[in-house]
């Protein structure tokens, strides 16, 4: 018995040897294995010590023998179905890969639960590797890698391991030598995936790129924020419904594409081009680097991605006309099993696997869930992308158990297909069987039986190991070819030939949109000016899109360019959503929206005028710009006028509330119409939007609005909500805080907060910390300086801080630092308020001509911001009527409101509703940022500060 009173497992041994090479590398990044635990045998089927997985399936049957349901599987002439494997041998088969050896390992998970416990953590998931010997085609070897996973989906293997998703962590489990035993304990290379929140939508699917990257996919039920261990929250990125990669020697993380449902199967076609499958609302998307696609619900997380591209497919697989989605719980319909058999698709194949007969050559495959066959789609270029085609299905099985997952090509050409092997769906509500699974082959064995075709094409693995010729693929009349070319050429520094924006082919043109999302911000429009003057792409359903998302972020940086752009596109939709862009800021910079009225022409005169209405469509009211009257006057067909007349009222006495109520409540509507119809609505916030708005705090669209509409009113259920809407929504955690110093109820519940451990210390700012103060309440204040701190250090510490980053902060140092770090810190925590190189808010002074190449005069105003303050930046406390605090600079006022901007919202307030009002001799900005930060952090940070030409943020 050990020092824990456990009795030692004797198939396990601690044993201490020393560190691999590989690991040693690790190591001096950062990682750092745990002592090695081997498994000395692997002859049971479940070794000692390993939980033993319990059934929980209510239904009291059992699967249908494997030999029968393969026997009984449906298949066109000169295929079979053939048992690899089956329980015992393999249990709930939730991933499947090959070696380079031709050997399968599966991942098997066990933790898997029904609703509502999601996941059982006193169970253990693993990894085994199964093998056929003697050629037979069946599994004659089982070995046990690693059992002691938890929420295990997935498996691939290659540099030198194993890698898992083990959600909340993307492991590396080490086997250098390939001997099948872990070399050491398993290495995290990310976390942050969600796994406290979520079921069957959690992370899954790792598989190779033909680029080389491991990519992998995340469901849409919760947002998760990816980072190396250690990353700070501000670093992290955030992902919710998307496909996404990592790069295993550069150890770089991206989010590929959004959208979908719950993707569950990937593959790439010969040209290099993925797709994947998805579930309910369109089974097959064609994914372009940085696309947007449809949602089941909710919007993306990039406020701007304001439309989104649809599904590939040109069909679907139920009977959506007079079904719902979920109404196939309830059984199939003849309908919906003649279309395919339900919205519920697993697993993606491309067959090249060459053995098939030609007529099966690059056809896409998918497991249907519900319909326990598999469908197949003919893949067909299209426009600047391409359409799936409605196939025959391909299989059709008669076990109600089969549950197939993936589907991948092995290395004898032939498909191979885990089957879960239960009688529930993906939620599984009744219960769960985890003692069957099965492994299929799906073979061919009929005339024109081709030889096995390994590998990627030629030109494809040269792109990937840059053994490639550009000049030849630059010039080859393989359109797929120059597309690929585009893409790793973007990837590698953002700057492609602008000459390609002429070429015939719609998919690399396609691809070159694509490629604006990795360009800098000043060279986007450029581009985008080339791909707008293709008129014959403008019915395309992707490609508008797709430079609509590489420009977004450029337009209220470059109005003057986006203007250009605007009425020069022969793309509608581009023309549209730029006039949209701009007109979101029409209060602050009405120009360019004058700029595109006053010289609109009959081409492109309703694509301004229905971006003006998009962008303006959840405002109250709007000054008229000067260009108005004469569009007014214009005359045009019927939506013209139409949309005449719903601007003008903007323009003139403004929308009635009723009509604001009715766009922010409407949780189908546009997210951008939305937030704009409960901004303006807060302008007023009367007694009966109170309701309303703590029910918003749980809206994904409008929960940002709403938790900082709560701040208007003095209301005890008003603490828990904002508290609650903090733990569960990162990204709007600033706003909660703001809302929660506004009164001195809601200050002392985040005290308390605080107090109790549910919330950090850390989530409270030095500029939140003095909101606090300045509610005046001495038993508050006495609390804030218990629970988080003093509010302001003395001088003399202020002084002993910047002389211990100066002793820190040498040449040497800040040389060796990262100033495209540094940028991306910079646009998080002092983007908001300083332009530095004409990116940034103008609320604090502009940084680009200052002294900042002078490091003590960086520290003396960061470290001590409040030693001289300019007039225009000092701070603004304002006491209302309500008993709300607001504290902010002053960038604008006249007789009747006063507009404050605080480091999270731009604030009108009418004049007549504040009591007090009190200039403090002190910055906006807050003393201790530095002090939030790691080493390595502020010295990027510095690095960047200190620049003398902008950088590329990372």
């Amino acid at each position: 018995m050990d020092s824990t009173g456990n009795t030692p497992n004797p198939l396990f041994k601690e044993i201490s040897m020393p560190t691999p090479f590989h690991l040693r590398s690790a190591e001096r990044m950062g990682w750092k294995p745990m002592p090695l635990l081997l498994l000395i045998s692997a002859n049971l089927s479940f070794a000692a010590g390993f939980p033993e997985p319990y059934d929980t399936e209510k239904s009291g049957d059992a699967p249908m023998p494997a030999a029968e349901a393969a026997k009984t599987a449906v298949l066109p002439e000169g295929f079979r179905l053939e048992v690899f494997a089956s329980e015992p041998e393999v249990r709930q088969p939730i991933g499947i890969a090959f070696d380079e050896k031709g050997r399968l390992w599966v991942a098997e998970c066990y933790t898997f639960a029904e609703n509502p416990r999601r996941w059982d953590l006193d169970l253990n998931d693993r990894v085994t590797i199964l093998e056929d010997t003697d050629g037979d085609g069946k599994s004659d070897k089982r070995t046990i890698f690693w059992d002691q996973g938890k929420r295990l989906t997935s498996v691939a293997v290659g540099h030198g391991g194993v890698w898992v998703t083990c959600a909340p962590q993307l492991l590396f489990i080490p086997d250098a030598d390939g001997d099948l035993v872990p070399d050491g304990e398993p290495v995290v290379m990310l976390d942050g995936f969600d796994a406290e929140t979520i079921g069957h939508n959690i992370v899954n699917g790792l598989k190779w790129g033909p680029d080389g990257w491991l990519y992998g996919r995340h469901g849409i039920t919760s947002t998760s924020y990816i980072g190396a261990p250690g990353t700070p929250e501000k670093d992290r990125i955030a992902m919710n419904c998307a496909i996404w990669r990592f790069h295993p020697e550069r150890k770089t993380f991206e989010v590929f594409c959004h959208g979908g449902t719950n993707p569950w199967g990937l593959d790439w076609n010969e040209d290099g081009q993925m797709f994947y499958t998805n579930t309910v609302i369109g089974h097959l998307w064609h994914a372009i680097p940085g696309a947007y696609y449809e949602r089941m619900f909710g919007a993306h997380l990039n406020p701007l991605a304001y439309e989104y591209i649809g599904h590939t497919a040109d069909h679907y697989h139920w009977d959506r006309g007079s079904e719902k989605w979920s109404d196939i719980r309830e059984g199939i319909s003849d309908k919906t099993s003649e279309l395919g058999g339900g919205h519920a698709h697993m697993g993606c194949l491309i067959y090249q696997g060459g053995v098939w007969p030609k007529e099966y050559h690059g056809k896409l495959f998918t497991c249907n869930l519900h319909g326990r066959r598999i469908n197949m789609d003919i893949l067909e270029r299209e426009g600047n992308g391409y359409v799936g085609k409605h196939g025959k299905d391909f299989l059709m099985m008669k076990d109600p158990w089969f549950r197939g997952l993936d589907l991948i090509t092995g290395p004898d050409g032939q498909v191979w297909m885990n089957d879960w092997s239960d009688t529930g769906e993906c939620h599984d509500n009744d219960g769960i069987h985890r003692s069957s699974g099965r492994i299929y082959r799906i073979v061919y064995d009929g005339p024109g039986k081709g030889e096995p075709t390994t590998g990627r094409p030629e030109w494809l693995t040269k792109l990937q190991d840059g053994s490639f010729d550009r000049s030849s693929l630059l010039a080859s009349k393989d359109e797929g070819q120059r597309a690929m070319l585009v893409r790793r050429v973007a990837e590698e520094n953002g700057r492609v030939d602008l000459n390609m924006a002429n070429d015939a082919s719609g998919l690399v043109r396609l691809e070159l949109a694509a490629a604006l999302q990795r360009r800098k911000l000043e060279w986007r429009i450029q581009l985008a000016t080339f791909l707008c003057g293709h008129s014959e792409d403008a019915s395309d359903r992707q490609q508008s899109l797709m430079i609509w998302y590489g420009i977004a972020e450029a337009v209220s940086k470059h109005p003057d360019q986006a203007v250009k752009l605007a009425l020069a596109s022969k793309l509608p939709t581009v023309t549209r959503l730029i006039t949209r862009r701009l007109a979101e800021d029409l209060e602050k910079t009405p120009g360019p929206v004058n700029e595109l009225l006053s010289r609109a022409t009959e081409e492109n005169r309703l694509p301004i005028l229905r971006g003006l209405n998009e962008g303006l469509k959840g405002w109250s009211k709007a000054t008229k710009p000067a260009a108005w009257d004469a569009i007014a006057k214009s005359g045009g067909d019927e939506e013209t006028q139409t949309l005449i007349r719903e601007l003008s009222v903007v323009f003139g006495d403004g929308r009635a509330r009723d009509e604001l109520l009715a766009i922010a409540a409407n949780a189908e509507g546009d997210p951008g119409a939305r937030r704009a119809a409960l901004t303006n609505l807060l302008r007023d916030p009367t007694p009966d939007l109170l309701p309303l708005l703590k029910e918003w705090t749980n809206d994904r669209i409008i929960g940002r609005e709403a938790v900082l509409g709560l701040s208007n009113y003095e209301d005890a259920g008003v603490p828990k909500r904002v508290l609650n809407h903090w733990l569960r929504n990162p990204q709007n955690r600033a706003e909660s805080i703001d809302t929660l110093v506004s009164r001195n109820l809601y200050a002392t519940a985040l005290l308390n907060a605080v107090a109790s451990g549910e919330i950090p210390r850390e989530a409270i700012s030095p500029f939140h910390a003095r909101q606090i103060r300045s509610l005046g309440d001495e038993a508050l204040t006495r609390r804030l300086g218990e629970v988080w701190g003093e509010v302001r250090d003395t001088p003399e510490a202020l002084k002993t801080e910047i002389a211990d980053w100066k002793k820190l902060l040498t040449p040497e140092v800040i040389a060796q630092a990262d100033p495209a770090k540094g940028k991306t810190t910079y646009a998080a925590l002092c983007g908001a308020c300083h332009k530095l190189y004409g990116e940034g808010g103008a609320i604090g002074p502009d940084l680009t001509g200052s002294d900042r190449h002078n490091l003590d005069y960086l520290l003396g105003n960061i470290v001590n911001p409040n030693e001289v303050v300019p007039a225009d930046y000092l701070l603004t406390v304002f006491t209302l009527k309500d008993g709300r605090v607001v504290s902010g600079v002053v960038p604008e006022q006249n007789e009747k409101t006063v507009t404050v901007q605080t480091p999270v919202e731009r604030l009108t307030i009418p004049a007549d509703t504040i009591t007090k009002r009190e200039s403090m001799p002190v910055s906006l900005m807050p003393e201790g940022l530095l002090k939030t930060m790691d080493e390595a952090t502020v010295k990027d940070l510095i690095a960047y500060l200190m620049t003398r030409a902008p950088v590329a943020a990372k």
